[in-house]
């Protein structure tokens, strides 16, 4: 059990959502925090001390420069500085009073200001010089302003920066290349993962073949035999019904000649209505063993042309279809039975409501068609119950029969076989009335 669950799920939040991204950070983020360790160390002790003794040197040299100075009558001082000047490379002037506090930067070279504070008595100013890359001190002597010049680097060590940009570029480097490395591990996951989400919205997984990782290996076969396993259930159990229904339609369509031959009876008529039905009921349950038949291949289908076609051959029946399609999208999808799966739909909202109107919703990765009709609904705890083999419901929608309940079993068993799924809910009205049943059958939108 875990002790901290706010923590976990508060986590969570900032996890990267793919395999990739997690694997990634595993690696990365330690090289962050060992790269951060190692800069502050760095500054900690190293540049610090490299601090401390550049400034220690450069306060010591202005100190003699500046005793120099004050010692130097003012008639030769120039002169003196100037030699000085080239002798420790500095640029050094004089200039009239008031020294320049304003500028005084304390806090960029505190350590620098510390260490002339302690060699020199007098007051001075320090501030940097960006556009010349120049640092500049000055210091009040009694008679006028002492104005020293250096470079940036006698304060400041060009290793730092090196040494960080060398950090920096080689953690870059290593994520780069791990991050190549790992792309490379886990695309056979991502192969296995979308062979997979393929195989379950029913389309053609092609000749994947298990690469990667011994355990990414072992998991590919077992999704291969597994798929195998599949195949071959449903094609032993198709073949096994249409066997059956072919042996049964042999007499069947005996029985059918016989009455035929036999003088028009009310008996004789029955018996043709019984044998109609017969032959109806092994129709229906061959279509239901069939369910998902892989070798039929996917094709790309325009959802809302496809549906008007539909629609359109209902009408010219007579029957009270309609449609309002206002959105559309490519489904990948086997049309003769995804149309078996609607016709079905549109034949029960016919059977037990006399209309059915059609209509499409659209979201980012899915697509809704809903179904309606103007019967009396089903009662919510029966409503799943409709979707089991050989199950029918008249009391609930309508009194007259028909059918062997396999209506919307066939539907859905074709629908989740296109990686989608099918819903019942009744439509009410303001007043809390049922006005009929909405079947929304909903499919993933494909990637082309």
């Amino acid at each position: 059990m875990n002790p901290y669950p706010w923590m976990t799920k508060r986590l969570k939040r900032f996890m990267p959502p793919t395999l990739f991204g997690r694997a990634l950070l595993i690696l990365v983020l330690p090289t962050i925090l060992l790269q951060i360790l190692a800069i502050t160390v760095f500054f900690d002790h190293h540049w610090g001390s490299i601090q401390r003794h550049l400034s220690s040197s450069l306060a010591g040299e202005v100190s003699v420069v500046v005793e120099r100075a004050i010692r130097t009558p003012l008639e030769q001082r120039d002169y003196a500085l100037a030699l000085y000047g080239k002798m420790m490379n500095m640029r050094i002037r004089l200039l009239p009073h008031p020294l320049n506090r304003e500028r005084h930067d304390k806090q960029r070279y505190k350590i620098y200001a510390y260490e002339l504070k302690q060699r020199l008595h007098l007051p001075f100013s320090i501030y940097a010089l960006p556009t010349h890359e120049m640092i500049r001190t000055q210091v009040a002597l009694p008679e006028q302003i002492l104005q020293i010049d250096v470079g940036m680097k006698r304060l400041e060590s060009s290793t730092t920066s090196i040494f960080v940009y060398w950090l920096v570029c080689s953690a870059g480097l290593l994520t780069l290349i791990a991050g190549l490395f790992l792309r490379g591990q886990i695309r056979p996951i991502t192969q296995l993962a979308d062979a997979a989400e393929r195989f379950g919205m029913g389309q053609n997984v092609g000749d994947f073949r298990p690469s990667g990782a011994l355990e990414v290996r072992t998991a590919g076969k077992a999704f291969v035999v597994m798929r195998a396993r599949i195949l071959r259930q449903i094609s032993t159990r198709t073949a096994m019904l249409t066997g059956i229904s072919h042996d049964l339609r042999t007499p069947l369509t005996r029985l059918k000649l016989q009455c035929a031959m036999m003088k028009e009876t009310e008996d004789s008529r029955a018996m043709l209505l019984d044998i109609d039905e017969m032959d109806a009921m092994l129709t229906e349950y061959l279509e239901f063993a069939r369910g998902n038949d892989e070798s039929v291949p996917s094709e790309p289908i325009d959802i809302a042309p496809w549906l008007r076609g539909i629609v359109q051959s209902y009408i010219s029946t007579g029957a009270s279809v309609s449609c309002s399609l206002r959105h559309t999208a490519t489904l990948w999808l086997r049309p003769l039975q995804m149309k078996r799966a609607v016709e079905n739909i549109i034949n029960n909202a016919l059977k037990y409501g006399q209309r059915c109107h059609i209509s499409i919703e659209l979201s980012d990765h899915w697509l809704t068609i809903l179904f309606h009709d103007a019967g009396d609904g089903i009662p919510e705890e029966a409503m799943e119950e409709m979707f089991r083999p050989f199950t029918r419901m008249e009391d609930s929608r309508n009194h007259s029969t028909g059918g062997v309940g396999l209506g919307l079993a066939i539907s859905r068993d074709i629908v989740q076989a296109h990686g989608g799924k099918i819903m019942l809910r009744n439509q009410m009205t303001r007043e809390g009335i049922v006005d009929g049943l909405i079947v929304s059958v909903t499919l993933p939108l494909s990637r082309l």
